[in-house]
């Protein structure tokens, strides 16, 4: 069965790497301790734990527990805060979009971020294939990409259109397709789903 309090005890047992350590802090015995940490992996039905004398390593199950736990976690909280302000304009928003898109959208964000002194932007800058990633993983609630993104999960809407315009050297003279490949093209990762 389930248990909060199992995983709560195994995020503190890796932050204090120490079994002792964990037993004061969660004002718990040692044995309680291992006793959660015993349950815990009886109901993943993985090990989580090297134990090496009275030091221990996480196996990989172990430190994907540990990532699963500290998203649990965190998500919990924003949950129970989120209970307290129903309102828009407070609270955190995660969002990404390319670099390109976020120099063009940072002065809007900081003026509602003046307008509303209760809400928290996290604004990052990533490439496309990060962006969808990362909102799959639940890091950003908005992500705002380059390209049609179709994923049964996510929904993507056409926000703004840009014109891009195509830069050569004053004196290039030519005016096809393979004239232009012929003097070279600088790009960066995402700029060919422009």
């Amino acid at each position: 069965m389930f248990n909060a309090q199992y995983f709560r005890t195994f995020i503190t047992l890796v932050e204090t790497g120490s079994f002792t350590r964990t037993a004061r802090r969660l004002e718990m015995t040692q044995p309680g301790v291992s006793q959660h940490i015993r349950k815990l992996e009886s109901y993943l039905g993985k090990t989580l734990l090297e134990r090496r004398g009275r030091s221990f390593t996480l196996t990989e199950s172990g430190r994907r527990a540990y990532d699963y736990a500290l998203k649990l976690f965190a998500e919990h909280e924003q949950f129970r805060h989120g209970l307290d302000d129903d309102s828009l304009d407070s609270g955190e928003c995660r969002i990404a979009s390319p670099g390109s898109v976020g120099l063009m959208f940072y002065p809007y964000i900081l003026g509602q971020q003046q307008m509303h002194p209760n809400l928290t932007v996290n604004y990052s800058f990533a490439f496309n294939h990060e962006i969808v990633n990362d909102l799959l993983e639940g890091r950003y609630d908005i992500g705002t990409v380059t390209e049609q993104v179709n994923h049964p999960e996510l929904t993507c809407t056409v926000w703004h259109k840009e014109p891009l315009c195509l830069v050569v050297p004053a004196d290039f003279a030519g005016s096809t397709l393979s004239e232009l490949m012929g003097i070279g093209f600088i790009n960066y990762y995402d700029g060919i789903n422009h």
